[in-house]
């Protein structure tokens, strides 16, 4: 079947002998001759018995090449029924992958696609040209030449998987498309890869590995023995019948071994693919001594792993000493299954590596060269002359002649795993976080603002939503029951998990957040439940749209009930009681012009009381010194300040741990930065002197601010003002506890 090569004239016989007149055609039948059976009897002639009735018709010759054979023979000859041979040199036109061009092929690849799309098993598409052609250099590269018959009728995956195991390939599939894969590492230039170390092309670890699913099965000891393989291949010469040869493969130093016979003679025309194919077997047989079975979750190896891969499995495993010790190889895949819940289950067979991650098996394979001894066939030139004696044959026995050595000694390899902790695996997309979160049209780093323009990006999904909530800001200095209540600003439809929203005057001293979800008919509201997108803020106003603002609040100064210092008697410190008492007054402070921010000061120290030598307080404990009555009777006194300029600050507190008296503020309100006439006598509203009081006084400020652009507003004023802003906090505006340190607070 097919289009054969050329056959020559000497490669056609009948019996042994080349005789008669052969003719050949393609597609169509040889010759001319009419089919037909013609038999004259001829007075004195032998007759001739058994002849065909019917020897031929005129038949229809679709993709076949046909042979023609006439000959005259003698009278009495009865060699006309011999049986008639052809050596075909060159088989079966094919169009070879590796040069594009239609011929006869001895590369196996060249054979499996024919065999393919002649029986219309598999469209061309599915049918992985990259990983044929690779596979192709690999058998030319090696020299693993294929020469032989197809003549049996032969399932044809099993037919494939079964011939391709005797080429050192298997048969596999990427991407669902069919292929096969050399058996062992292969480099660059397509030779066999025995120098290089291996590199996994994914590793799984207990990240990846389901629980329960890690199965390990020891291939028993009966299997491993110690072997030689005898491998059967045909030393084919020139127009003649094959020779079947054998040779033999064992490892070094072994004594008795089990017989293991491989059968590569229908294919197999080359010691070096035996002696390679049987070291291939042999070093199979004494270094891979497991196998596994493990349930993975996907990841990035789903689209990308096939059949053949190496992969690493590196799992953390304790004794009941409590050593702690790693379960870490290498293996080859063998089986991928996946199921329709995304669990992927990988049968797994141990590959041994060196010391230098260099594959044993390769190594052995590479290592096994042939003797190269070559038998002669004995023949001369066949005269086909009758023979003419009459006695019988003597019995004199046969001396044949030494053949020349037939085996190989394959040498001894060292199993090692000197890879590092790290798997290296790629970075898995699918164990990333989804990229989700609030963008905005802001085009500096400066606080979100009235007026910005949000965008939150979450999970996809048809018919979704995306839902807007504000959140209480939460004060340090005034408690209230509304921190962190969370309402609903408004829902909007989105398929691709995006929305927007612009921030209004009514989200100022909020959290923005936001969420999606996806439809969910069992739920009350029709979605399911939220996914949380992102958070931000507080939401501030935007400053560039006023000209004026003031400070509208309280100011509290806070005596505590305790002890202060009131002289010596003897030298003794004494101390006289004071009562708590507390003066609170509301006021509005003068309206302010600014260009980028106002703020309430912090500590200044006065210096001579009128304002000069005043001084910048700067942040944390002051310690003061002097006769002081503190939290147990200690001191030495002093005065906790907060930070000195914290923009758009409405809030500040000044705490005394008992200090003696002395001029020093806190408070007054200053635009576009804080200088030493911020506070003292020449401070503007509103402020307090702070000093001079028992442990645990303190002296406060807290309000908020009042936008307008009104023309000139007036001080003292009430009018209404166009925005009402409770302004930043800050951890150290001197409310929150912690700022105090160990003071007691």
């Amino acid at each position: 079947q097919g289009e054969i090569g050329d056959i020559k004239e000497n490669q056609l016989y009948q019996w042994a002998c080349r005789v008669g007149t052969w003719k050949r055609a393609y597609n169509e039948r040889a010759s001319n001759w009419q089919p037909g059976t013609t038999i004259t009897n001829v007075a004195n002639k032998t007759t001739w018995d058994n002849i065909p009735s019917y020897p031929g018709t005129d038949a229809i010759f679709t993709d076949l090449t046909a042979l023609s054979y006439t000959n005259v023979f003698a009278d009495g000859d009865r060699t006309w029924d011999r049986q008639l041979y052809v050596f075909v040199e060159n088989g079966l036109k094919v169009t070879r992958i590796l040069d594009s061009t239609l011929g006869s092929s001895n590369n196996f690849i060249d054979l499996a696609i024919y065999l393919i799309k002649e029986s219309q098993r598999l469209p061309d598409d599915l049918i992985d040209t990259t990983s044929m052609t690779a596979a192709a250099n690999f058998l030319n590269t090696n020299n693993f030449l294929c020469n032989g018959v197809v003549s049996q009728s032969q399932n044809l995956e099993d037919f494939l998987t079964q011939t391709g195991n005797q080429f050192l390939l298997r048969l596999s599939e990427k991407d669902g498309k069919k292929c096969f894969k050399p058996r062992l590492p292969v480099n660059a230039d397509h030779t066999i890869n025995s120098t290089n170390a291996i590199t996994p092309v994914f590793g799984f670890n207990e990240d990846h590995i389901l629980e329960g699913s890690f199965e390990i099965q020891y291939i028993p000891i009966t299997e491993r023995q110690d072997a030689k393989a005898i491998v059967m291949w045909k030393q084919q010469n020139d127009n003649d019948l094959a020779i079947i040869r054998s040779s033999e493969v064992q490892q070094s130093g072994v004594s008795n071994p089990v017989i293991i016979q491989y059968d590569l003679s229908q294919w197999c025309c080359s010691e070096s693919h035996a002696v390679k194919y049987g070291a291939y077997q042999i070093a199979k047989r004494k270094y891979i001594t497991h196998s596994l079975r493990i349930s993975v979750r996907p990841s990035t190896f789903n689209s990308t792993l096939s059949l053949g891969d190496i992969v690493r499995v590196r799992l953390r495993r304790e004794t009941n000493a409590g050593t702690v010790d790693h379960h870490d190889y290498l293996y080859e895949v063998e089986r991928i299954e996946k199921s329709t819940t995304g669990v992927v289950k990988l049968d797994l067979v141990h590959f041994p590596v060196d010391s230098s991650k260099r594959s044993i098996i390769a190594r052995a394979v590479a290592a096994a060269t042939p003797v190269g001894t070559v038998i002669s066939s004995s023949r001369t030139d066949i005269t086909c002359h009758t023979n003419t004696g009459t006695g019988n044959i003597p019995d004199d026995g046969v001396t044949w002649p030494s053949l020349g050595g037939t085996g190989f000694t394959l040498g001894t390899f060292t199993e090692d795993f000197p890879f590092e902790e790290d798997l290296g695996n790629a970075t898995d997309p699918l164990e990333s976080d989804f990229v989700t979160g609030i963008t905005d049209d802001r085009t500096d780093s400066s606080p979100l603002k009235v007026g910005d323009t949000l965008t939150a990006t979450g999970g996809a999904c048809a018919n979704g939503r995306i839902c807007w909530y504000r959140r209480n800001k939460i004060g340090s200095h005034t408690p209230s029951p509304t921190w962190g209540v969370k309402t609903l600003i408004s829902c909007s439809a989105s398929s691709s998990g995006t929305g927007s929203m612009q921030l209004t005057t009514a989200d100022l001293d909020h959290w923005i957040i936001s969420e999606s979800s996806c439809p969910d008919p069992a739920s009350d509201d029709g979605f399911g439940t939220p996914t949380p997108i992102g958070e931000v803020g507080p939401i501030e106003p935007d400053f560039s749209s006023f000209t004026w603002v003031r400070w509208v609040g309280t100011k509290t100064k806070h005596i505590a009930a305790g002890k202060y210092y009131s002289g010596t008697n003897n030298n003794i410190p004494q101390f006289s009681d004071v009562e708590a008492s507390t003066e609170t007054t509301h006021l509005y402070s003068t309206w302010v012009e600014f260009d980028n921010y106002v703020t309430l000061a912090g500590g200044i120290g006065c210096g001579g009381g009128l304002g000069a030598g005043q001084v910048l307080v700067q942040a944390g404990v002051e310690v003061t010194g002097g006769s002081v009555y503190g939290k147990n009777n200690d001191g030495p006194g002093g005065i906790v300040w907060p930070n000195l300029d914290v923009p758009w600050r409405a809030n500040v507190r000044a705490t005394d741990l008992g200090s003696p008296g002395g001029l020093r503020t806190i408070g007054g309100l200053t635009a576009d930065g804080v200088g030493l006439n911020s506070g003292c006598a020449y401070g503007v509203e509103p402020k307090l002197y702070v000093g001079g009081s028992t442990w645990g006084s303190y002296a406060a400020m807290e309000g908020q601010w009042e936008f307008t652009n009104a023309a000139n507003p007036q001080p003292g004023t009430n009018e209404t003002p166009e925005l009402t802003w409770k302004g930043r906090d800050s951890g150290d505006d001197g409310f929150d506890p912690n700022y105090h340190q160990d003071n007691g607070f």
